[in-house]
């Protein structure tokens, strides 16, 4: 059986299915949205992005849009640490949307939230002129140091709070569980050549001086193509920052230089965050090696169904992603 996703999109840990919860409906979400109004007035529809929750655009007849998102009673957790993070960035300036009401002890936990303008950053960048691309990556890349000047937490990864029991004693630590799951979903998809694998976590252990030197402050890991709103007008905010990565922000750059190379979008947005950042040539070789191991990642993926049926392996893509793989650890 191919493992389906648990919900910690940092660690995206592997489900053995042996309990199965029951997920809201369309229903649920309308009696959210109708209590929370006062009144039935309203068209409701779900978005069709999201792995781990359920999210459901609420447009009443003579009020604001407004989103409903809930999510499994086994997944509640998960709400309170995005409504956690919440309360904790949006004063310092990041521009998440604001909670209206939220009942995390319902049969299924939900949040009632602002809704932002725009649209997921990879649907519109086509679209976007070279001004919107290069506001958006300033922005990101601004958003990314206003988490970097919160506290230090007391270990590395992913992690609900800065005292998350889940937390790694190093940043090493945090590299090598995110290649053994690649490594798991090679064997269980039948994806890709596990020695890729090792190749590119000896690089990444090559400059063991620098990864040690890395210290546990946090990092906005899911502002990648997705959850960062923009239209033709601008940038509107970010979404769905459910937890926090504590370590090296350099990590969200390299997914989302990966995301882009795989998409095979324009990469200017990625030269303007790296700009905005001023990498030297050190931090350069590592956003090299860390896109290399995402590279490998998307590689095993192919494989995989996650909580759909597994589709066939398309081996222009794996020809590309295997070509992309050589490429990032041959420079």
């Amino acid at each position: 059986m191919a493992p389906t996703l648990s919900c910690n999109k940092g660690i995206m840990k592997e489900n053995s299915g042996a309990q199965v919860h029951q997920a809201p409906c369309d229903e649920d979400a309308r009696k959210v949205a109708v209590s929370h109004l006062g009144s039935s007035d309203c068209t409701i529809r779900r978005y069709p992005t999201g792995l781990c929750h359920y999210v459901y655009e609420v447009v009443p007849k003579d009020e604001k849009p407004f989103v409903v998102r809930m999510s499994r009673s086994d997944l509640g957790g998960m709400l309170r640490s995005a409504q956690y993070w919440s309360e904790v960035l949006r004063p310092m300036g990041v521009p998440l949307p604001a909670t209206l009401a939220a009942n995390f002890d319902a049969q299924f936990p939900y949040m009632i939230l602002e809704r932002l303008d725009g649209r997921d950053l990879g649907e519109v960048y086509a679209t976007l002129t070279p001004a919107i691309r290069k506001q958006a990556a300033q922005s990101v890349a601004s958003w990314q140091l206003i988490a970097a000047s919160l506290p230090e937490a007391r270990g590395f990864g992913y992690a609900a709070s800065f005292d998350d029991p889940q937390l790694l004693s190093s940043w090493v630590e945090v590299l090598d569980s995110q290649m053994d799951r690649t490594r798991s979903w090679m064997h269980t998809g039948g994806v890709g050549q596990l020695s890729m694998v090792d190749r590119v976590q000896e690089l990444i252990h090559q400059e063991r001086a620098y990864l040690d030197d890395i210290k546990p402050r946090p990092f906005l890991h899911d502002t990648t193509t997705k959850n960062v709103l923009v239209s033709e007008r601008g940038v509107h905010g970010v979404v769905d920052i459910d937890d926090v990565c504590f370590g090296d922000r350099l990590y969200v750059l390299s997914l989302t230089n990966m995301t882009f190379i795989s998409t095979r979008l324009d990469m200017d947005y990625i030269t303007y965050w790296r700009e905005a950042w001023s990498l030297s040539a050190l931090q350069e070789k590592m956003l090299r090696l860390y896109t290399a191991a995402h590279c490998a990642c998307f590689i095993s993926e192919l494989g995989l169904g996650f909580n759909k049926a597994a589709a066939p392996v398309d081996q222009v893509r794996k020809l590309f992603l295997e070509e992309t793989f050589e490429a990032l650890v041959s420079q």
